[in-house]
């Protein structure tokens, strides 16, 4: 059954899931050089690495320490998500947090959040757990709009997405990670599916944020607009 199909029924539980990219510059840690691959630094770091910048170049993801090591004229980063390293091949081989000031580097992951809110059902999608932070009394009524979106190819705007953060987990992100001007992209998919015919209803950067120990407002801008 297709999505369009699915919005056409009379009764469907619709399920939101909300990813985020934020950044963090990572050029002002304390370093550690490997003893083998001594072009390959690393830092703790807690989140999925899936890009890094440097001075506003992209790096090349590797998937070993050996491809990090060898690979001609460095900018790479391999992250061992077993052990929570973050591992850097500079273009200049050398110490990615050293005193010379060479490099304003930055690393960004993906956060994921729904409105299903049942910790007995997570909801967990390409390996990804979605964390229970979206109110769907936050969100419009978007049946029709869906449905507009698949027969006319019209493109959804949405002016804020609303977390909740009466557990203060935002508290510390907000102040240790970038949001501004950051990716976000906002899906639905009917719960009795499975996961299987998902929709990307509007892919957006984020504006202003508004910040309370209830919640965190994210507004949504067009991304021409960045």
């Amino acid at each position: 059954m297709s999505f369009e199909d699915i919005v056409k029924k009379a009764d469907w539980t619709k399920v939101f899931m909300v990813r985020i990219q934020p950044a963090k510059r990572i050029d002002t840690g304390s370093w550690t050089q490997h003893g083998i691959y001594t072009n390959c630094w690393r830092i703790d770091y807690d989140e999925v690495v899936v890009e890094v910048e440097e001075n506003g170049t992209s790096y090349t993801e590797c998937t070993t320490l050996l491809e990090l090591q060898n690979l001609s004229g460095g900018m790479g980063f391999y992250y061992d998500e077993d052990n929570q390293y973050l591992w850097l091949h500079t273009s200049g081989s050398d110490d990615p947090g050293g005193v010379s000031g060479n490099y304003f580097l930055v690393a960004y992951h993906w956060e994921y959040y729904t409105n299903i809110q049942d910790e007995d059902e997570p909801v967990i999608y390409n390996g990804h757990y979605y964390l229970p932070y979206l109110r769907s009394e936050d969100l419009p009524d978007i049946d029709m709009a869906v449905s507009d979106y698949y027969q006319g190819g019209i493109s959804l705007g949405f002016g804020d997405i609303k977390l909740i953060n009466a557990d203060g987990y935002f508290d510390t992100r907000l102040s240790t990670y970038a949001y501004e001007w950051k990716n976000i992209i906002l899906e639905v998919i009917d719960l009795g599916v499975g996961f299987g015919d998902m929709a990307t209803l509007n892919r957006g950067i984020i504006g202003n944020i508004t910040w309370s120990d209830e919640e965190v407002i994210f507004e949504v801008l067009d991304p021409r607009e960045q």
